[in-house]
């Protein structure tokens, strides 16, 4: 995934800073300054562990900020009275999408680390859809043929045939086998 240009924008606009919670003169010693995360840490964090591993899930959470990203410059040099406007129309929906994506990880979290522990559990469920992937393509196969019923007999054959596949069985012995016994009551 490539990185985000670091190059400054080229604009007709000057960079105001603003300072840390803790330096305004508001707040008082006594009050803890709010706890604030900005966006960038969690894309610094998530490319180190897609410099790492190239994480499928550190590429999906920067697809997610670099989306964000290319609003923001969209916005940079508007007035700060309009920009949480243009956020709202254009950044919210994306922002509430990544916040759904990484309640989801959280939320699964404890079952993503079953197969630390448990050796009957696959880290994926890729075994089990190599299994059914035959059955799907030849079930879509069936869209093609001229009539309905055939259609469904073709689905009923490439059924039995990829349940002796996936049971390690010659598909003809084991389809003339069930046939015979299908005739014979």
């Amino acid at each position: 995934m490539p990185r985000p240009s670091s190059k400054a924008p080229r604009a007709s606009f000057r960079w105001t800073a603003i300072p840390p919670t803790s330096a305004r003169p508001s707040r008082t010693a006594r009050e803890p300054a709010p706890a604030r995360l900005l966006l960038g840490v969690v894309r610094r964090k998530l490319r180190e562990v897609y410099d790492q591993d190239k994480s499928e899930i550190a590429t999906e959470g920067l697809a997610h900020i670099a989306q964000l990203y290319r609003i923001e410059a969209e916005t940079r040099g508007c007035s700060a009275a309009k920009r949480p406007a243009q956020r709202q129309a254009l950044s919210a929906q994306l922002v509430e999408d990544f916040g759904r994506w990484l309640a989801y990880i959280a939320r699964h979290w404890d079952h993503l680390l079953i197969f630390l522990t448990d050796g009957s559990v696959e880290i994926d469920s890729n075994p089990s859809e190599n299994c059914t992937r035959p059955l799907a393509l030849n079930l879509k196969s069936t869209l093609f043929v001229g009539h309905d019923e055939g259609g469904w007999t073709w689905s009923r054959i490439a059924s039995l045939i990829e349940t002796a596949n996936m049971n390690g069985l010659d598909p003809f012995t084991f389809l003339k086998a069930t046939l015979e016994a299908i005739a014979c009551g």
